[in-house]
């Protein structure tokens, strides 16, 4: 005998199934390991770090699962992306880590209320900055490491705080994020701030907020500090509009396009290529001043602003214990 579960990655079309035998040992799961686990030892954290092997979702500690009992055509109706939506809308339940799977699924595991075709977890994670994506492998080649994410964080005021040395603001710094720790200093300051769950988001507000801010002030100089090219035709419009343009970013980011390891972005391929690489840093080769983008690597300057957690990252070097 067995069940099916449903697990849905939200935001996707990935169903991730949960099976439950029966036999004469009693109930239990098989993990992606071909691990035999009983659910009287089937916890809600063996649940998660198994989808995320097999999903290869790299920041499973931002992973959360929700307990539910729905449609799949509710889920889409009713348009939940959030967290927040899971509970308002559908009657999210969060799964705690520590607790075991059949504790959310009595009913269920009873054959009450179990519909085989419904979602009956859904897994959320927030799509995590590309900024820090990228700078765990780039401070990971800076100190000979390799790196994850329980090792290093990215101080956002530090960040910002450096970017702008000797420099005069002409207005308050935009900070947008899918995941800014509430410990970071940049909640110090009086900057404009704002936290999503989706990348999207983070790209529309980002985008609005640059159009305001080249449409109604005088040109200056606009700088981003982003992972990606989404903001491509935004900073063109900037230029058009006689607005110096900077672009902060993590050096074997873009270092990792010139291998071909993915497509490199609009911004990369009409304004940062083609490139020269040294030790020194990347370099856009202009011809006729076509580059009107100055692209500024961080790695020369990620100790003021990256937090190493541990003993390994920064030898001699005072670390978050």
């Amino acid at each position: 005998m067995m069940q099916s579960f449903n697990c849905l990655l939200l935001n996707t079309d990935t169903l991730i199934s949960i099976p439950i035998f029966n036999d004469s040992t009693g109930r239990f799961t098989m993990l992606d390991q071909q691990q035999k686990v009983h659910l009287d030892n089937f916890k809600v954290k063996l649940l998660r770090n198994d989808i995320c092997r097999k999903k290869n979702v790299d920041n499973s500690n931002n992973m959360k699962l929700w307990k539910v009992n729905v449609k799949r055509e509710d889920i889409k109706n009713k348009n939940v992306s959030t967290n927040e939506e899971i509970v308002k809308l559908i009657d999210g339940k969060e799964m705690k880590l520590g607790e075991l799977f059949k504790e959310y699924f009595q009913d269920e595991l009873n054959d009450q209320k179990f519909e085989m075709s419904n979602i009956h977890v859904i897994a959320t994670t927030p799509d995590n900055s590309n900024l820090l994506t990228e700078g765990i492998y780039s401070v990971g080649n800076c100190v000979s490491h390799r790196l994850d994410e329980s090792q290093v964080t990215i101080d956002y005021g530090m960040l910002v705080g450096e970017v702008k040395v000797g420099r005069k603001l002409g207005n308050e710094p935009v900070i947008a994020g899918s995941s800014l720790s509430p410990d970071d200093s940049v909640f110090k300051k009086d900057y404009n701030i704002k936290v999503f769950e989706r990348k999207e988001r983070v790209d529309n507000f980002l985008t609005l907020k640059m159009a305001e801010t080249f449409r109604t002030k005088s040109p200056g100089t606009l700088v981003l500090i982003s992972g990606d090219g989404d903001y491509f035709e935004t900073l063109l419009e900037a230029i058009n509009l006689n607005w110096k343009v900077e672009v902060w970013f993590w050096e074997w980011g873009i270092l990792n396009s010139l291998r071909k390891k993915h497509e490199p972005s609009e911004l990369c391929k009409h304004h940062l290529f083609p490139i020269r690489a040294d030790k020194h840093g990347v370099y856009p080769i202009g011809t006729n001043g076509e580059n009107k983008i100055k692209y500024k690597p961080l790695e020369p300057c990620f100790e003021f602003f990256v937090i190493g957690i541990g003993p390994i990252l920064f030898k001699d070097k005072e670390v978050v214990e």
